[in-house]
């Protein structure tokens, strides 16, 4: 026990001096309203191995700190020979409310530890790079600078809700926008997210007053929701808090009057987090649009590093038919499957899909999930990340997956020849026929582009009601 308390008084010392903590209560520290009871009640010198502090920052913070300690563990015990932490507020006393929590001497900030008997060096340098980490910014990445009026079409006009040069932030697992040619052809989303937005707009113009992204990434995809609709609703969410505290900040800093929206961000899985347990209480809106990645992660990866989660998802639990498991769609699948229950009577999911599979294949993932589905756009582009895609897709096609389809990006060009974006959708299965016998599987594409041959995909966008 003097070893427990011995430790427990240094780290209560190193505690005061941190200007991120907000409180310690430890009745060994000569200026605690008990101190001059400890020689009285304890036969031993000092005064447990129990402490408690205030973290600055609020649950965020705490939360970062639990997550950061390396020596210390996150625990309700005590009286261990480890040292270990609880946050009270969120484990043993979650069930009451904020009031019945203070009235018990259980503030939000509270943070109890129970000092073990390590070096005291080690654990004073552990709570002090978890302190540290905290409270670091969480954007780790690069900024992008985007013309709103060229990203968004606008045909050279001013954008009317968003700032006219959008300042976009990049942190990890969030997909960049691909804004390094005068076309912007490699973006999926300006290249044909974007232009079926204005066409839906077009047809059924002030309609779309809400707008949801399922994975936003960057939070562009919400801008031009914004800028393209005049959606006063936005929602959106992704897999990565991370991702999601920088998707917040870049709408809310792009957007003209962010104060007349109503935004609501969301982390989690597909449609759980909008979930609620009476489903005539969930979220619902006008649009869906979604982009989700096709290829499962490899076991050997985890989802939190780099671009990750944007390019990959991790392996399904759920059901998934045979034939979109076959085809890498798992992820579509069951958005389609989610969504009716967050769509407004007349909404629509918006499915931007590079499946790499035939049409039908596509389509059916509708019938497959319970809604109707139609092709409203259907385009080719170059395929970029070479290495990671149509490799990975090879790699996919020898365990017995697809056989998944890529082209020469001539034959490409050639079949899409004159067919305007407006009428694509309508000419989608007469464009496949016509690139029948020119067919690439994923292995042939990738042997062929080592050789220096450009490759190419087509994609759709999907409605489903």
């Amino acid at each position: 026990m003097p070893r427990h308390s011995d430790n427990a008084l240094k780290l209560a010392k190193y505690l005061k001096t941190n200007d991120k903590v907000g409180w310690v209560n430890y009745p060994g520290l000569e200026d605690n309203r008990n101190y001059s009871k400890v020689s009285k009640y304890f036969e031993y010198p000092g005064a447990s191995g129990v402490l408690t502090f205030g973290l600055k920052g609020g649950r965020e913070a705490i939360k970062k700190f639990a997550a950061s300690l390396k020596v210390a563990a996150l625990v309700v015990h005590v009286g261990d020979a480890r040292t270990s932490i609880v946050h009270p507020a969120s484990s043993t006393h979650s069930q009451l409310s904020p009031e019945q929590r203070l009235a018990a001497g259980v503030p939000d900030d509270l943070i109890r530890v129970s000092v073990g008997i390590e070096d005291p060096e080690d654990i004073i340098e552990d709570f002090d790079q978890a302190i540290t980490k905290a409270f670091e910014e969480e954007e780790k990445g690069y900024r992008v600078e985007v013309d709103a009026s060229k990203y968004f079409n606008l045909n050279g006009k001013e954008s009317t809700h968003t700032k006219e040069q959008l300042s976009i932030s990049v942190v990890e697992n969030a997909f960049p926008p691909e804004i390094d040619d005068e076309n912007i052809s490699g973006d999926w989303l300006a290249f044909v997210g974007i232009p079926t937005f204005q066409k839906i707009e077009r047809e059924n113009p002030g309609q779309v007053k809400s707008f949801f992204s399922l994975g936003t990434g960057t939070g562009l995809d919400v801008l031009s929701g914004a800028e393209i609709f005049g959606a006063k609703k936005l929602a959106f969410s992704d897999l990565q808090e991370g991702v999601v505290k920088a998707a917040e900040k870049n709408i809310r800093n792009n957007l003209l009057k962010p104060g007349e929206k109503e935004i609501k961000a969301y982390v989690g899985d597909l449609f759980e987090p909008l979930r609620k347990e009476n489903p005539a209480e969930n979220p619902r809106f006008d649009i869906i649009y979604e982009n989700l990645p096709n290829v499962p992660l490899a076991e050997d990866k985890e989802i939190q590093q780099s671009h990750n989660s944007a390019q990959y998802y991790e392996q399904r639990k759920e059901s998934i038919p045979e034939d979109v498991h076959n085809a890498l769609l798992d992820l579509h699948y069951l958005a389609l499957q989610q969504a009716p229950e967050f769509l407004e009577e007349n909404g629509a999911v918006l499915s931007l899909i590079g499946g790499r599979v035939p049409l039908d294949t596509i389509i059916n993932l509708g019938k497959e999930a319970g809604v109707h589905s139609e092709v409203l756009t259907y385009i080719w582009k170059v395929q970029i990340l070479e290495e990671d895609v149509i490799g990975g897709y090879a790699k996919y096609e020898e365990r017995g997956y697809g056989p998944f389809i890529f082209y020469r990006a001539d034959d490409l060009e050639r079949a899409f020849a004159g067919v305007s974006f407006e009428e694509s959708g309508k000419r989608a299965h007469e464009i496949e026929k016509s690139l029948e016998n020119l067919r690439l599987n994923a292995t042939q594409a990738y042997a062929l582009w080592k050789t220096g041959v450009t490759i190419g995909n087509t994609g759709v966008v999907l409605k489903s009601t």
